[in-house]
């Protein structure tokens, strides 16, 4: 019996841990797209660009990289317009010190230096001061209509707040090309301390019973009272 008991709180613990990030990232609706379309995002979107939810994505040009979901079956596609024009996606999320906020970005410039087009993933504070860059990316890293593969970025809260996560992209100094920037699967993970609180759960799950067992039975007062065995007419205790 108290195998099972061990057994029953092992899968109990591990159910936990399994569901304890989509948990945290539920604080953000529609974290990687999955419901094909922007919902539970702010949208910025200047005349002539785009916000688009694809499957996937072909570069025209340059290296002619082809994109594809890094989570689940859909990602955000944002594409620029005019000169000094900002497409954004932005949405709000309350964080404890030591929650982590991670995803996947990629940028194709299909343009040329000097026209310095960029895309970045920016976080901001409650008073819209910007905290940190987690991610970002240039024609002048990648050069003349360059690209990038999907590459990960990941940062943590150093104090709670609401926080507001942004993804971008940006079209610098004329509006003959535009460029693009994808974004995926935006998780908050659970902080160091939450972790320790579950592990503690799983260690006592286990240890308490393992002990127990190892002691032998307990003495108790008073006198056992006998049941009845249907099949024997013989006591049985319980």
């Amino acid at each position: 019996m108290w195998v099972h008991r061990c057994l029953s709180a092992l899968v109990g613990i591990s159910f936990m841990l399994a569901v304890a990030s989509p948990l945290w990232a539920g604080h953000i609706t529609n974290p990687s797209f999955e419901t094909e379309d922007t919902s539970g995002w702010d949208e910025t979107i200047p005349g002539g660009a785009s916000i688009s939810v694809v499957s996937s994505y072909d570069e025209p040009d340059g290296p002619k990289r082809s994109y594809s979901p890094v989570h689940g079956d859909w990602f955000a596609l944002l594409k620029t317009d005019g000169a000094g024009s900002h497409t954004t996606l932005s949405q709000d999320v309350s964080l404890e010190a030591g929650d982590v906020l991670s995803g996947w970005a990629a940028f194709d410039a299909n343009e040329v230096v000097p026209y310095n087009d960029a895309a970045a993933v920016r976080i901001l504070d409650s008073s819209d001061g910007l905290v940190a860059t987690p991610w970002s990316a240039s024609v002048s890293t990648v050069g003349d209509y360059g690209s990038t593969p999907w590459q990960s970025w990941k940062w943590t809260a150093t104090a709670a707040d609401t926080y507001t996560l942004e993804y971008r992209v940006v079209n610098s100094g004329d509006s003959s090309n535009d460029s693009h920037a994808m974004f995926d699967h935006r998780v908050r993970g659970p902080s160091p301390s939450a972790l320790v609180g579950l592990l503690s759960m799983a260690m006592t799950a286990v240890v308490v019973p393992l002990r127990r067992r190892l002691r032998g039975p307990t003495k108790t007062s008073g006198t056992l009272t006998p049941c009845p065995s249907p099949a024997s007419g013989r006591g049985e205790f319980h």
